[in-house]
């Protein structure tokens, strides 16, 4: 005997579970369902994806098993899913496709994010032996009785109650070294590589205009600079523009600013396929004439598989002005800027996530080669750490019972403990950024930047090819997009990106 499982797959890339029609004709064999939220959350990727690119995604799973009959070796079974906890629980407990199995001895292997025989677990009589090669951990489980639903409860105390946690969490950390999916380290969809890249581009990259408009406050015997002065900007810092034929003198510096961003897009990582969406909302205050204290909230979705990751995360910014291009003749920009920030992210699907701080700094050197044309380097250094979270404490902590945090038939169980990846990460980031300002109201650059992990990591570093233009349409408001490609060993990304910028 022998049984595999599938999804079929959608036209934008999301797999549909099923349906009973389909089991009934044999077309489609069954999968199990994730207990997590709904993909229809992410519904809103739809739109965004169709700038970026999209089609027919073939299925993989996350999280596959094989059992094999000690005793009988023609009788094997083999499932896969996007659920960790419901797999493990039905291999223990001989449900589903392994019913067959039931008080039969076996031994499986999990392969876990694409890494084969990541968990071992055999069963015997009255025993349960788990066994983790990669950090060389063994440990039998059993009962007097041998009921292997008594052996699973007892598994599911060790890992929410006992020591579990520690394991796992050790667990979870060779896994960033080795897998292409893993959710914290390791692999640009990771959570350090993409608080790295918010940093990046919010904090490094200067807006393109910045490069070409130059404060009048320097040009008081600039005869030209003070003709172009709009009598509408009186009372207000306004400013000549290095293009001769735009009137950009009628337009103001503005040092403040809010944005509403939104963010989507595709990754193939090996064998696996995904999506993500991220909604940031920055913000910029000028300080002083050399200071500006920046901001950025995050909120993110991402889709692996059938499996759901969500995040948030926050960053601060004080970008320092060194040397500021000026109308009479300066054309250098320098601009330091110490950030740091936090991010929660994680997956009940994968039982998996940690919460990471960052601190860093970038440094964004801007020339302007000619009136229309600039070149600008962006180097960027960034620590990420983790933290331990505490899951629950005694009968205060996270439900896993139904209707609980987690919806499981490991029944009415409460977590209690730290889990710590021990993420600990430096990435390095570089980029050679070149901006063009054909008018006053339209603005581009395209750029191409190279990621490297300086620690264990699966994907070493990657290249992020991209190009963004700016309109401004009303003296206070402007929009940008952006499009941006990052490839590396084994993993293709292609994302858009849609901005609305307030100026005050």
């Amino acid at each position: 005997m022998k049984t595999t499982t599938k999804t079929k797959p959608s036209s934008f890339g999301f797999h549909t579970r099923a349906t009973a029609a389909d089991a009934s004709a044999g077309t489609v064999p069954r999968r199990r369902a994730s207990n997590t939220t709904p993909r229809a959350l992410l519904a809103p990727l739809i739109a965004c994806l169709l700038l970026v690119g999209s089609g027919t995604v073939s299925a993989a799973d996350l999280f596959s098993v094989q059992l094999n009959d000690t005793n009988n070796a023609a009788h094997t079974a083999t499932a896969g899913g996007s659920s960790l906890l419901d797999l493990i629980e039905e291999v223990i407990k001989n449900k589903n496709d392994f019913a067959s199995f039931k008080n039969a001895d076996f031994t499986s292997s999990l392969d876990y994010l694409g890494i084969a025989g990541a968990i071992k677990i055999d069963a015997t009589s009255g025993e349960i032996t788990l066994d983790i090669p990669s950090i060389k951990y063994r440990r039998v489980f059993g009962s007097i009785a041998g009921d292997r639903d008594d052996i699973a409860d007892d598994v599911e105390d060790w890992l929410l109650k006992g020591d579990g946690l520690g394991v796992y969490s050790k667990f979870l950390k060779e896994m960033a070294k080795k897998s292409l999916v893993a959710i914290n380290d390791g692999n640009p969809s990771a959570t350090t590589a993409r608080a790295a890249t918010r940093a990046f581009f919010h904090f490094g990259f200067s807006p393109v205009e910045d490069m070409f408009i130059l404060p009048l406050e320097n040009a008081k015997n600039d005869a030209k600079a003070d003709a172009k002065t709009d009598a509408k900007t009186s009372g207000k810092k306004s400013e000549t523009c290095a293009l001769p034929w735009c009137d950009c003198a009628t337009r103001n510096r503005y040092y403040s600013g809010l944005a509403l961003q939104f963010s989507a897009g595709n990754f193939t990582a090996g064998d696996f396929k995904g999506t993500y969406a991220d909604f940031s909302i920055p913000w910029r205050a000028h300080c002083g004439r050399r200071v500006d204290l920046a901001m950025e909230i995050n909120f993110n979705g991402t889709e692996i598989e059938d499996a759901q990751v969500f995040g948030f995360g926050l960053q601060f910014a004080l970008p320092i002005h060194i040397i500021k291009a000026d109308a009479r003749g300066d054309r250098w920009n320098w601009r330091i800027t110490p950030f740091a920030g936090a991010d929660v992210r994680g997956s009940m699907d994968m039982i998996d996530g940690a919460g990471i701080w960052m601190a860093g700094g970038v440094s964004a050197l801007d020339f302007r080669v000619l009136n229309w044309f600039a070149l600008s380097l962006v180097n960027q250094l960034s620590l990420h750490k983790s933290v331990a979270v505490p899951i629950g404490d005694g009968d205060d902590g996270w439900s896993y019972g139904t209707g609980g945090f987690y919806d499981s038939e490991f029944a009415g169980s409460k977590a209690s403990g730290d889990l710590d990846p021990d993420v600990s990460q430096l990435v390095l980031k570089n980029a050679l950024r070149a901006g063009f300002a054909p008018c006053g109201w339209f603005f581009g650059s395209v750029h191409v930047a190279h990621t490297r992990f300086l620690r264990d990591a699966t994907v070493k570093d990657y290249f992020t090819f991209g190009a963004a233009i700016t309109l401004h349409s009303l003296r206070d408001w402007r929009f940008q997009a952006a499009v941006n490609y990052d490839t590396g060993s084994h993993y293709k990304a292609a994302t858009a990106t849609l901005a609305s910028v307030w100026s005050f």
